[in-house]
């Protein structure tokens, strides 16, 4: 069950929220915000609408114009059981049954840890008064019980189910599932630390959901990360995601860094199962519109901002690139490598002197504050000696292994590549011969410095590719029409990837 749009009109923190453009394909969608934005209230209008609430109690509206939420799903939605939601306000399971508060919104004691015991001991007990034969209900305990084993086992190390203590509870749910941890034997669920029990919690969520229902589930989790380590916050997250369907789907509200990390990972191996959606940047007194971005620095700035308030300033966002020249420079490595790495942000120093100085200073502070943080320079290879790459190198500085960026641009395989996308691959000869022939009137080879002849190549494909906007200027050209076309497969691409990010 995959959600293709939500409506909210004067819907709690709304006046006229629309989430649209939301891929059929996508299993995960993130949203990051800071508190207060409304991703809390998102999970309520989609509860809301499973239910089928017809009218807006007092706790919802907004305003005396309030409309019920209008939640489009891929396919009809036919049953409030395929809408799971899960709230920020997790009861710790050690304190079951001293809510008397009966509450329908996602502020609620949320206690589905005990249900869910209740309801895999019911599988358990059914098939064990079936008369089955004791291998028979071996195999069954360790169908259910093993892919719970499995899952925390890769989050603890040293955490294991005791398979021979799995026993109807005397006195408490929690007393279902018993562990082996170092030398203690027999250890009860609510003796585990409050992250053991966090972890386990959702993974039984889910398996449990899945065991109950053939048909696709939508999961909503509000603060997945809450009671567990930072370290273990992405490898939860990619554990959840695996456990799910491929036709159901995982929505989560979270400020957590490691969380949104491992989503982008799992955006990069396949982008249109991953969503982001971002909060953190609409004032949503106004109508807004939200629709999937790509995480960007900008997006990374905002989600350390609320992930780690001040000292955000002191992070940087996974690898940043000082790069000798002028904006220009900039511009160009960002629009080649924008999305492979859409979190890496380019910065133009100037001068070779400034990359060398800004990259040794800031990596010296970065050590102290984030290891996992890195600051590389690249600089023209111009007349560098060997002795002085390997001492840059040592420093976090690459060099590019031709004169300067130009000579990447104007590499034959993307000037083929441009004819090409102008569906006129038929003038590629043309442009490479006067390219050629550039060349041979500043007796250049194709690996020199090549500024000195965009400006002859740049006119001579406004007259090869004649129906084509190439720029009015030789920057935009290089920019805008030839960075673009430096891609993934290409020799020219990975030579240029593997001058700044090889090791």
């Amino acid at each position: 069950m995959k959600i293709k749009s939500i409506k909210l009109k004067d819907f709690k923190r709304f006046t006229d929220l629309t989430i649209e453009g939301l891929s059929k394909e996508a299993k995960l969608v993130v949203m990051v915000g800071p508190n207060g934005c409304g991703k809390s209230s998102v999970f309520d209008a989609i509860q809301s609408y499973s239910r089928g609430i017809s009218h807006i109690d007092n706790y919802y509206a907004k305003s005396s114009t309030s409309k019920r939420p209008n939640v489009e799903f891929y396919k009809s939605f036919k049953s409030s059981g395929l809408v799971r939601v899960r709230s920020a306000y997790r009861n710790d399971p050690t304190s079951e049954g001293t809510s008397k508060i009966k509450m329908t919104t996602m502020i609620q004691n949320d206690q589905s840890f005990s249900s869910n015991c209740n309801s895999l001991l019911n599988q358990w007990l059914n098939r064990s008064l079936g008369g089955q034969d004791s291998e028979k209900l071996g195999e069954i305990r360790d169908e259910i019980f093993g892919e719970i084993q499995h899952l925390m086992s890769k989050l603890f190390k040293n955490l294991k189910l005791d398979f021979n203590f799995i026993r109807k509870p005397k006195h408490r749910h929690s007393e279902l599932f018993c562990f082996k941890k170092g030398v203690s034997q027999r250890l009860l669920y609510h003796n585990l630390s409050s992250g053991e029990r966090a972890c386990l919690d959702l993974i039984l969520d889910i398996i449990v959901f899945k065991r109950k229902s053939n048909s696709s589930i939508l999961f909503c989790i509000d603060e997945p990360e809450a009671h567990i380590h930072t370290k273990l916050q992405g490898l939860l997250l990619e554990e959840l995601y695996n456990l799910i369907r491929h036709r159901s789907q995982l929505w989560i509200a979270t400020h957590s860094i490691g969380m949104v990390r491992k989503a982008q990972d799992l955006w990069r191996e396949d982008p249109d199962s991953v969503v982001f959606l971002d909060f953190g940047k609409d004032n949503f007194d106004e109508p807004v519109t939200l629709k999937p971005i790509t995480p960007d620095p900008e997006f990374w700035g905002r989600t350390y901002e609320v992930a780690l308030g001040d000292l955000s300033e002191l992070v940087v966002t996974g690898r940043t690139v000082f790069c000798e020249g002028e904006e220009f420079d900039e511009e160009c490595y960002r629009n080649i490598f924008k999305d492979p790495y859409p979190e890496i942000d380019f910065v133009s120093l100037g001068a070779r002197g400034n990359v060398e100085k800004s990259v040794t200073a800031a990596n010296l502070a970065i050590e102290k504050i984030a290891k996992s943080a890195k600051v590389i320079g690249i600089v023209d290879r111009d007349k560098a000696t060997c002795g002085e790459i390997k001492r840059n190198a040592e420093k976090g500085i690459q060099t590019l292994s031709r004169k300067t960026i130009e000579s990447y641009l104007l590499d034959d395989e993307v000037l083929t590549k441009l004819c090409e996308d102008h569906d006129e691959p038929d003038k590629v000869e043309d442009l490479l011969a006067a390219k050629q022939k550039a060349l041979d009137s500043r007796g250049l080879k194709a690996s020199d410095n090549l500024k000195s002849i965009v400006q002859q190549v740049h006119g001579a494909a406004q007259k090869v590719l004649k129906s084509a906007n190439l720029g009015n200027s030789k920057e935009s050209f290089m920019m805008d029409m030839l960075a673009p076309r430096i891609q993934s497969g290409m020799k020219v691409y990975e030579e240029l990837h593997d001058d700044i990010f090889g090791e």
